[in-house]
């Protein structure tokens, strides 16, 4: 994936995984003006799981930026034990640029490269919930399916219709008035309120799509309108 200014995003290759070392470090938020942080802070558990032994893992993901020939950032996803572990199916998000190619939307591309792969992995990252209680805006998704919203809203949109509307998609999960072009429809309540839990997506984590068929669909919506569907988490 070629960009303008001589930037190429790239996957990652095996014999350079040591580079995330120094990224990692690079990562942490040290105000100018104070007195850098040790490297040996990176020997702590909780920071080191983000690149130890990085590429083992069978979700591990990092794409990097090269500028004439040097890797000068990178962007990685894993599913990791840290500070930002949300649940045992979200992974988390690392990125990091040397100081000196800051600022020139290296970060932004290679962020949005990752958040594509994920997309085209079937994940779409939950940015936040609104509109309706429990409405998914999600991101991640390709530009080659980009749609614009309709002129004319819908007046009702059945709970469950996957939508889209420019480069995002998202999930209704009650009935209600919308503008999105539908794709889809999922059986999974997102939003019950005799529910524990009235709202099932939470911001932060993941979705992924899985295409069944109608007797699948009549099968799901059944065990949720009895005792519930219990939702896979991975």
């Amino acid at each position: 994936m070629e960009y303008p200014n001589n930037i190429t995003i790239r996957t990652i290759e095996s014999d350079e995984a040591m580079l995330l070392t120094e990224f990692l470090y690079e990562a942490i938020h040290q105000p100018e003006g104070t007195q850098k942080v040790p490297r040996t802070v990176l020997q702590q558990p909780m920071i080191w799981a983000y690149v130890k032994d990085f590429g083992k893992l069978p979700d591990d993901i990092c794409l990097v930026a090269v500028v004439d020939g040097l890797i000068v950032g990178a962007a990685w996803s894993r599913l990791v034990c840290s500070y930002g572990k949300i649940d045992d199916s979200t992974p988390e998000l690392a990125i990091s640029v040397y100081p000196e190619y800051r600022g020139k939307g290296i970060g932004t591309r290679l962020l949005s490269s990752l958040l594509d792969i994920l997309c085209k992995n079937g994940e779409y990252l939950i940015y936040m919930l609104g509109f309706t209680p429990g409405f998914t805006y999600l991101g991640g998704m390709s530009d080659e399916i980009a749609t614009p919203r309709l002129k004319t809203p819908r007046v009702k949109i059945p709970a469950g219709a996957v939508g889209i509307a420019g480069s995002q998609t998202g999930v209704y999960p009650i009935e209600s008035p919308g503008g999105w072009q539908l794709i889809g429809r999922t059986p999974v309540r997102m939003y019950d309120s005799g529910r524990e839990t009235p709202i099932l997506p939470q911001a932060g984590q993941y979705i992924k799509f899985y295409a069944i068929d109608q007797a699948e669909f009549d099968k799901i919506a059944a065990q949720e309108a009895a005792e519930g569907y219990q939702v896979k988490r991975h």
